[in-house]
């Protein structure tokens, strides 16, 4: 039976539902459905229901799916099978993963601080690396957008062909980006940036260079996206990384967020050879 309900702009004399919530509703109806549910259904379907979900999907989510089951009920006229205690449990299970996100998400560097503790933020993480596919990839991503300072759009949009090793660094070519949001413009225009190489462990053109036999290690893999997704054994695929999957990586490895100020900082502190340059760290 298909979920129906009185929208926003439907009459009065019933309870009204904005229609992308009822969108809502209806898809989750059809999950429920889809995972062997029933309708109408009792409070222990409803209490198993809810407990193999919070297994696998975050809290907010089933507690918006017992509600899409709550309201059908409520509306045909059925007895509604969502007890208290069931929210109770979903609300408790999203209290404590808020907590644990919040711990996540704590933000060690404040905006505002000096350009060496970002720096040495960027060496902690680097240096915490091991050897793995992801470990390279991270690397490399983590200490090109330090050096040069790029939107993460354009590191997203780099090719293999747009890095020219040279002799004491390598050439990085990269497109055009909009001034507007994180969009790369396709004119045909490009920026070319120099980085330098140094005997630094957290030298870049070192990083990239090691990344980039890894690809070419792999058959069928030469050319195309310089920074890739991988597969479930570790290997570089065929997909491009895009923006806001370079935002993670640089919000899980570094547990900040960078913002094109602190970006541009901490090239400054990378360019006064705080990390990448030719000191001891």
């Amino acid at each position: 039976m298909a979920l129906s309900f009185t929208t926003s702009e439907g009459s009065t004399g019933e309870r009204r539902i904005a229609s992308s919530t009822r969108c809502a509703y209806e898809r989750d109806l059809k999950i429920f459905r889809a995972a062997g549910g029933k309708l109408p259904c009792g409070p222990e379907q409803v209490r198993e229901y809810a407990q193999k979900l919070l297994a696998r999907i975050r809290p907010i989510t089933v507690y918006r799916r017992l509600m899409a089951i709550r309201s059908w009920h409520r509306h045909t006229g059925h007895p509604d099978p969502v007890h208290a205690d069931v929210l109770r449990d979903v609300r408790q299970a999203h209290r404590l993963s808020c907590r644990e996100r919040a711990k996540f998400d704590e933000l060690p560097l404040q905006l505002g601080q000096p350009p060496y503790t970002l720096a040495r933020a960027l060496a902690d993480a680097v240096l915490g690396m091991g050897h793995s596919t992801k470990d390279q990839r991270d690397r490399a991503v983590l200490l090109l957008l330090a050096a040069t300072a790029k939107r993460r759009s354009q590191l997203a949009a780099l090719d293999c062909a747009d890095i020219t090793l040279l002799p004491d660094g390598m050439a990085v070519q990269f497109k055009a980006a909009s001034s507007e949001g994180e969009r790369v413009q396709r004119s045909g225009q490009h920026d070319v940036v120099v980085v330098r190489a140094s005997r630094s462990p957290l030298c870049p053109v070192a990083s990239m260079t090691s990344w980039m036999k890894r690809l070419e290690s792999n058959a069928g893999r030469r050319g195309g996206a310089l920074f890739r997704r991988l597969d479930r054994a570790g290997d570089p695929t065929t997909n491009r990384l895009d923006a806001a999957y370079i935002r993670t990586i640089v919000k899980q490895r570094l547990r900040i967020v960078l913002t094109g100020g602190e970006l541009s900082r901490l090239y400054l502190a990378c360019q006064q050879g705080k990390t990448t340059g030719d000191g001891d760290e």
